[in-house]
């Protein structure tokens, strides 16, 4: 049902001519979990480092040709040994050899990704990449400790297992990590074959994404060193809404229909469904590119798209209203606290001549 609203001027009002122009101007797309054939070549499409000594560094190159129409940023995945020069992007129509480089820190097997990702369409690619770190003599069960996302207030813990692969015994003399990660383990002596357990754990207090190192210093025949393993994590607060939390469609010029987004997100760890009521906007002039009613799982979100437009200068103002309620996850009951509730998506928009 459409509700009233206030134009200045005249506004016809034709929906079958907006509902054709639409139709016609329509700029928004699902993005794409890849881009179209032959829109980009990669090769080779994966990379093994093979073995490279703890410390020491190794570089290999993956060719890039772009044949889209945007530019393409070029990452690697965050903590894996695996890095790219900051930066990377390749533009429209170039053919670019990027250089991979591969640092292990300790002995054990990395796994990695790299990444080519448009910033804006959302097409993306991703080449394996893999590794060995050997010669460091203590070998870790993991690589990288990455706790993902975790509640503010609460905690997640993760163990790893230390193993002496020398022959000779090594003193592990402190293990430490930077807040919020807390270590848990007792520095001792390893002989040959010995193990040690470590856990880690994350508590967060705050809303962020924190990126430390476990330091591992080690004693062995007289020398010291120190080996470092990446801890990530991130805090979440547990809230739901979406982001931006207003659409507006400023000066949109008469005859032309233009697409606002927003991201509808669940930042707990269970399932949210949303309902999305559409009657507080003129359907008229806006136009929905959403489901009415969607599930995420914990952590999701999606794309909320509008579409405005109009035939003769008008203002508008409205609104999407959201209601939400957490789901229980599999086996368990519902956590405490509000478990219910909507929130809103203010719209205003107005045409220029």
């Amino acid at each position: 049902m459409a509700h009233p609203v206030t134009c200045t001027k005249h506004c016809i009002r034709s929906r079958e001519l907006l509902l054709f122009l639409a139709a016609l101007c329509w700029v928004s797309a699902p993005a794409q979990a890849l881009p179209p054939p032959g829109q980009w070549v990669v090769n080779p499409t994966s990379l093994d480092f093979m073995t490279v000594t703890v410390g020491q560094s190794s570089q290999l190159a993956v060719s890039f040709t772009n044949n889209g129409q945007v530019a393409v940023d070029v990452t690697a995945s965050q903590g894996s040994g695996f890095t790219v020069p900051a930066g990377t992007q390749v533009a429209p129509g170039q053919t670019v050899q990027v250089p991979v480089t591969f640092t292990p820190t300790m002995d054990g097997t990395f796994n990695g990704q790299l990444l080519f990702k448009e910033p804006k369409a959302g097409g993306s690619q991703a080449v394996p990449l893999m590794g060995v770190g050997a010669g460091s003599t203590l070998e870790s069960s993991s690589t990288l400790l990455d706790f993902g996302k975790v509640l503010i207030k609460s905690s997640r813990s993760i163990t790893i297992t230390l193993t002496n692969r020398n022959t000779q015994p090594i003193d592990v003399i402190a293990l430490t990590v930077g807040k919020p990660f807390r270590v848990v383990a007792t520095p001792g002596t390893l002989q040959p074959g010995g193990t040690m357990t470590v856990t880690v754990l994350f508590k967060p207090k705050r809303v962020k994404t924190f990126e430390e190192t476990l330091d591992i210093a080690i004693l062995k025949a007289g020398a010291s060193s120190v080996i470092r393993i990446p801890v990530l994590g991130e805090g979440v607060d547990g809230r739901v809404g979406a982001v931006p939390g207003k659409l507006n469609f400023k000066n949109v010029p008469s005859n032309v229909f233009h697409v606002r987004e927003t991201w509808v997100f669940n930042a707990t760890s269970n399932p949210v469904e949303f309902v999305i009521d559409s009657r507080g906007y003129d359907e008229e002039f806006f136009h929905q590119r959403y489901p009415d009613a969607i599930t995420l799982d914990g952590f999701g979100a999606f794309e909320l798209a509008l579409l405005f437009g109009a035939i003769r200068i008008c203002e508008h103002t409205g609104e999407i209203k959201i209601r939400w309620r957490l789901l229980p996850v599999p086996g368990s009951a519902l956590p405490a606290g509000k478990n219910s509730g909507s929130f809103k998506v203010k719209l205003k928009a107005n045409t220029s001549s």
